[in-house]
């Protein structure tokens, strides 16, 4: 049964979105209209892509109302994916959804919640003001937009010619009462607009939200860039577990770069993974593999051991001895987990990985992003092993998430693929 509908405005940001989801391990449509999603085969994500950026607002409305009134019949949680920039029909689209939305539910309170952050593209929310790269968004590109001006940096400040009430969630009020906050602006708006600086804090209101949903009759009607949406659906239990759309991998790090660190926080906020920190002085191979042995128990899709931060210079010596520990490490962790893939970054650690596991080679598939290789362990007891590797000062915040989806987008295809006996053309 269909869990989540998203509906957003243009093509490339309604894919967008739904990759977000997919690299959760659910699995994700786009269509263009209700009646291409009526003869769609049930997915865990239908997104619709409603084309109406550039609409009337008329038009727009009537679009978004069509939309949402099959959503409103699935039972679904149901998104409104908006632009980073603030750009179209926002607030129109919003009012008549949510408008919809609460015609079609005969109980409860439905609440638009508003979290249009990005902070990983540069998008955040401070002050009920989006932000782009620093710059409020009225004064920045989007402002000149041949189509969709761009005319307040409020994000609230959208619905002024709207009938409905708003209310505004500032950064200092993401604390340990948020719940209670959320559960009170609910009561007074229609729209509740959240801060986000980063994708901490992202997860912070997805787990208030989710908590106030549990707690009583509210039913949020999500509006977002993405992000948010996929964090609230975690919390939910959506996404993000081992299945056969989500096959395990087995991360690798032992860079120590603060591009590494990033790209890693940025996978766990992202992917759900569960990464335990090593030190090779005082840890055994045995103990960590123990504890992502756990991980996976627990539904993990995502596991593995990164280094621990190093006070003053690195030597030569420590550095032996952490590549010897990672390689005993991943050896044992493909015995017991036979993860489908293993991501490897740092400069040494690749093929220091492929060493332990006895292969002759690097099996060359694609690039993921420049310098970031996806391919698989050639030769030896685990050939054919899906095997990504990338430089410690290599890729932006999503080259992490990237490479481990691509590994698992390959393990997804590699598992489809029917071989064929030429002798009798049936699938063996």
């Amino acid at each position: 049964m269909t869990a989540v509908v998203i509906i957003g405005d243009d093509l490339t940001g309604s894919n967008a979105t739904g990759a977000l989801y997919a690299m959760s391990g659910l699995q994700v449509v786009t269509v263009a209209d209700v009646a291409t999603a009526h003869r769609t085969a049930d997915v865990d994500v239908l997104v619709f892509n409603t084309e109406s950026r550039h609409l009337s607002a008329r038009d727009a409305t009537a679009q978004v109302e069509s939309v949402m009134d099959f959503a409103a019949q699935t039972g679904a949680q149901i998104v409104k994916r908006v632009d980073t920039t603030l750009r179209g029909n926002i607030a129109t689209e919003v009012t008549a959804g949510l408008a919809t939305l609460r015609a079609k539910r005969q109980s409860g309170r439905q609440v638009a919640l508003m979290v249009p952050a990005f902070p990983a593209s540069g998008r955040v929310t401070v002050g009920g003001r989006q932000l782009v790269q620093g710059v409020p968004v009225a004064r920045s590109w989007a402002a000149t937009d041949p189509f969709t001006p761009v005319r307040t940096s409020r994000v609230a400040g959208l619905f002024a010619d709207q009938p409905v009430r708003t209310a505004e969630i500032g950064l200092e009020e993401l604390d340990d009462r948020l719940a209670e906050r959320l559960a009170v602006a609910a009561h007074d708006a229609d729209v509740v607009v959240v801060d986000a600086y980063s994708d901490e804090d992202i997860l912070t209101v997805a787990q208030a939200a989710h908590r106030v949903g549990l707690d009583s009759d509210l039913e949020w009607l999500v509006v977002d860039t993405g992000p948010f949406g996929v964090a609230l659906c975690a919390n939910r239990g959506l996404g993000g577990v081992r299945t056969e759309q989500n096959p395990l991998v087995l991360v690798v790090a032992g860079s120590l770069t603060d591009q590494t660190r990033e790209q890693l926080d940025r996978l766990i906020s992202a992917t759900d993974t569960a990464l335990v920190t090593v030190d090779a002085h005082l840890d055994t191979p045995d103990k960590v593999v123990d504890a992502l042995a756990e991980a996976v128990a627990a539904g993990r899709s995502v596991v593995g051991v990164r280094t621990a931060p190093v006070t003053g210079h690195p030597n030569a010596v420590d550095a032996e001895l952490t590549l010897q520990f990672l390689a005993e490490t991943a050896r044992a962790a493909m015995t017991r987990l036979e993860p489908a893939g293993i991501y490897a970054t740092g400069g040494d650690v690749a093929m220091t990985v492929l060493d332990a596991l006895g292969g002759d080679g690097f099996r060359i598939l694609s690039e993921v992003l420049p310098l970031a290789v996806i391919g698989e362990v050639s030769g030896g007891p685990y050939d054919g092993t899906g095997l990504a590797t990338k430089g410690g000062l290599i890729g932006d915040a999503d080259a992490a998430v990237l490479c481990v989806a691509a590994l698992q987008q390959a393990s997804r295809h590699s598992a489809d693929v029917t071989l064929v006996d030429p002798a009798t053309q049936e699938g063996k």
